[in-house]
């Protein structure tokens, strides 16, 4: 299972919306082994510069993907949350326990497609699941983009990265 918000202008939305709601799109692979899963993806919320999908993947058995890898190594109950930002993409696991986290951190990185790295940056309890404390705020795209960077650099952090 994977939830993600995306923010951009309306029209790369829409683009985004018609392609995951499209079962016949094709969906990029990390791994160099073809996965096959069945996604089905349903719009949470959708506003002119947001759009919020749930997905909900399946059949999982031949696939070495990170969701894949996660479904097997990690325990029951896991909560993926999914970011895309240019050519990162960024997994949030919410975990009950830090049981296997090794395994599936070495399984995962090991199935990875070349030139494509895994980082687990840190371990420890949940703070900010939603983190999008800029939802409501309305701003010009450029200064939105101006100030997701400087969040996702660290900027705010305490102490700052």
């Amino acid at each position: 299972m994977a939830r993600g918000a995306v923010r951009g202008a309306g029209e790369a939305l829409d683009r985004i919306e018609r392609h995951r709601l499209d079962p016949d799109a094709p969906h990029e692979e990390m791994t160099d082994t073809e996965c096959r899963a069945v996604r089905e993806h349903e719009v949470l919320e959708r506003t002119p510069s947001t759009l919020v999908l749930y997905t909900f993947v399946t059949r999982l058995h031949r696939c070495d993907s990170v969701l894949a890898q996660a479904a097997r190594r990690l325990d029951l109950g896991f909560v993926l949350r999914s970011r895309r930002r240019e050519h990162r993409h960024q997994w949030r696991v919410l975990l009950r326990s830090a049981t296997n986290v090794g395994v599936f951190r070495r399984e995962a990185a090991a199935h990875l497609g070349e030139g494509i790295r895994l980082e687990i940056g840190r371990l420890g309890p949940v703070d900010r699941w939603n983190d999008d404390s800029l939802a409501t705020v309305s701003l010009p795209p450029e200064q939105r983009e101006t100030l997701l960077a400087a969040v996702e650099r660290g900027y705010y952090e305490t102490p700052a990265r």
